[in-house]
Parts: structure tokens; C-alpha cells; sequence
């Protein structure tokens, strides 16, 4: 177990926790995550590093994106464009995008609702998972910075393991 404390974030002050998950290259990796805006700190294979570096962030630093839940959108037609945060690593529908996943608490953008079966075929063939509504999601890869594309079932956003989040403006520091 960890020795460090975590300080609580630096942009919306709330409790962070640390995380860990497999990555295929460096096996346990472990990260800093904040339980309100889901900004995170870098991946560490120790945790107590990972500590260290997330309490050294600079207090004025500011993130990029503030993400707020938001209810599900009436119509499944207008999911396309919205913004999902998974709670945990899409399935790889090949091996070698292990790697290239986006990790838990990541946003992500629905680039598409389809069905399973209208993939058959093609590179990104999805049909093995029946007949079940997929989305396919657009995000920012982890390890190469380039926009990658992975599919979940649509399943997911009522298990609560996918959830609709907006960019909302940084929370006031309360004084």
C-alpha cells in the first residue's frame, strides 16, 4: 500500500484517488484521478510515484476540459457527437489495439450509433457480437496522440459503465 498522501486536485479541489490497470507493454501501471473533473495524472508503473508526480502539479496549472455527467439524450439519434466517459477499456476487436485503447475514465466522442452486423466485413468487424446496437466512439490515443476509432455496445450506457458527460466552464476555488 501507498505511504504518500494525495493532495486533493489542483483545479476543482476535490478528492483524488489512484488507479491501476493493465497495460499490454508495461504490465501494472497505476494513475492519479481526480473523483470530480476525471483529470488524471501520468501513468506510473509504481504507485507511489504516481502519487508523487500528481501532488507536485503546479496549483495554477489549469486543465484543458472540465467534464460534467449530463443526462442521456432523449433521442438516440442525437448521440452522435456527444461525449462518453468510460469506466472501463473498450474491447479490442484486434490484439495489437491493446496498446492503443483509450483507459478507464477516459472522454470520448460517439462518432456513430450502427448495428453489429453493418461492420461484417470490413476492418473493424464487430458482427461476432450479435445483434446489438454498437456506437462507434472517436478518441485521442494514450500512447500516439492520432485519433483513433473503437466500438462498445450500446448496452453499456444503461449497465452505467458508459456515461454522457458535457465540457462545462472550471468550477469557482472557494475561498
Amino acid at each position: 500500500m501507498c505511504e504518500h498522501n494525495i493532495h486533493t486536485c489542483p483545479w476543482c479541489n476535490a478528492t483524488a484517488t489512484i488507479l491501476d490497470f493493465e497495460h499490454p507493454d508495461k504490465g501494472s501501471c497505476h494513475y492519479v484521478s481526480c473523483s470530480r473533473c476525471h483529470a488524471s495524472g501520468p501513468e506510473e508503473t509504481s504507485p507511489d510515484i504516481a502519487i508523487a508526480k500528481w501532488n507536485s502539479i503546479p496549483r495554477e496549472q489549469q486543465p484543458q476540459q472540465y467534464w460534467q455527467d449530463v443526462p442521456i439524450p432523449m433521442r438516440k439519434g442525437d448521440y452522435a457527437g456527444k461525449f462518453l466517459r468510460l469506466s472501463e477499456q473498450p474491447p479490442a476487436i484486434h490484439t495489437y489495439y491493446r496498446g492503443y485503447l483509450p483507459k478507464p475514465d477516459s472522454v470520448v466522442r460517439i462518432a456513430r450509433r450502427l448495428n453489429a452486423y453493418e461492420t461484417m466485413s470490413t476492418a473493424d468487424d464487430i458482427s461476432s457480437w450479435g445483434k446489438v446496437r454498437a456506437l462507434k466512439l472517436e478518441y485521442k490515443c494514450p500512447t500516439c496522440d492520432l485519433t483513433h476509432r473503437c466500438y462498445i455496445p450500446e448496452k453499456w450506457i444503461d449497465d452505467g459503465r458508459a456515461v454522457f458527460v458535457e465540457n462545462r466552464e472550471q468550477p469557482q476555488q472557494e475561498s
